[in-house]
């Protein structure tokens, strides 16, 4: 009983050390108390938490030359477990984040909600502790709770966010994830108007998704519309055009977009077509087409000719 007061007043000591940002005072405790646990758990927040809560780029410096266990989860303002790595990023203060990483804190612990660091980066518009934590590779891809990435949120939440969409899709951040409801990032980007984003997304290969291709058939009613040249178009529906548009420069096969000429490649490879109602059973037959692009064609099938 003794011997454990004796641990909690020395862990007592050194966090008023902490709170109070005097480096020497933390060395010197430090250094009286050399048995001292700074991983203990006696303390609802460890010391290197708080040190990074504190925002003391010394004493969290001190306190990882003493060996403190960078990933340990502990209590931030609100009672929420975050890593000490997690708290620097949502601080926004590089060069805490950069420390801990080049002492080997790791980048992809998640916390609460399954967000890392990299989402939480995204979400406070951090380009450059983005860019780090990339460098130090964060992984580009885990979800969070509701299945969305980082830049599902990017795109979903656009404002201040397109550089970081651009930087994540320019690492190889997956354009085809879809979120627990089917939602990929494309469509968040369509839903924000962000036409640069909208772009590189399929120039990276973002196919479309079920959602994007029941509001293309809603905007696609007249046959003239069909080939998906969308000139003269409302503002609300201004990104959709930007995909259709977009698609067409980046794959020149979706040409081919038309049925027609579609069921003339098939007579042309002996593939005779009559009476069908929808061609894309027999569409696999067709080697010009990627994958990618027979379900962006698909799209198109509930029209006739």
């Amino acid at each position: 009983m003794i011997q454990n007061y004796r641990k909690w007043d020395a862990l007592n000591e050194l966090h008023i050390a902490i709170r109070a940002n005097k480096p020497r005072l933390v060395l010197y405790t430090l250094q009286r108390h050399q048995s001292l646990n700074i991983n203990s758990n006696l303390m609802r927040t460890s010391a290197l938490s708080l040190a990074v809560l504190n925002q003391s780029e010394p004493i969290v410096r001190i306190l990882l030359d003493y060996n403190c266990e960078l990933n340990k989860l502990s209590s931030d303002e609100s009672g929420r477990l975050e890593t000490p790595l997690y708290t620097a990023v949502r601080l926004h203060n590089y060069a805490i984040t950069e420390l801990l990483l080049m002492y080997g804190a790791d980048p992809n612990v998640t916390v609460s909600d399954n967000r890392t660091p990299l989402y939480i980066a995204t979400k406070e518009r951090c380009f450059n502790i983005c860019n780090l934590l990339i460098a130090f590779g964060a992984n580009l891809d885990i979800p969070d709770c509701s299945g969305q990435t980082p830049l599902h949120f990017a795109c979903r939440n656009i404002t201040g966010r397109e550089q970081i969409a651009m930087l994540l899709i320019a690492h190889g951040a997956n354009v085809h994830a879809s979120d627990f409801k089917r939602r990929l990032p494309l469509d968040f980007a369509e839903s924000s108007a962000s036409i640069p984003t909208i772009e590189r997304l399929i120039e990276e290969g973002s196919p479309i998704s079920k959602h994007m291709k029941e509001r293309i058939r809603n905007v696609l009613q007249d046959k003239s519309d069909q080939r998906g040249r969308m000139d003269k178009i409302g503002g609300q529906n201004c990104a959709l055009a930007a995909v259709i548009n977009k698609t067409h420069s980046v794959v020149p096969t979706l040409l081919i977009l038309s049925k027609t000429r579609i069921r003339n490649l098939m007579r042309q490879q002996a593939k005779r077509v009559q009476n069908v109602c929808s061609i894309w059973p027999l569409i696999d037959s067709l080697s010009v087409l990627s994958n990618s692009l027979r379900d962006s064609l698909k799209l198109l099938d509930s029209h006739s000719l």
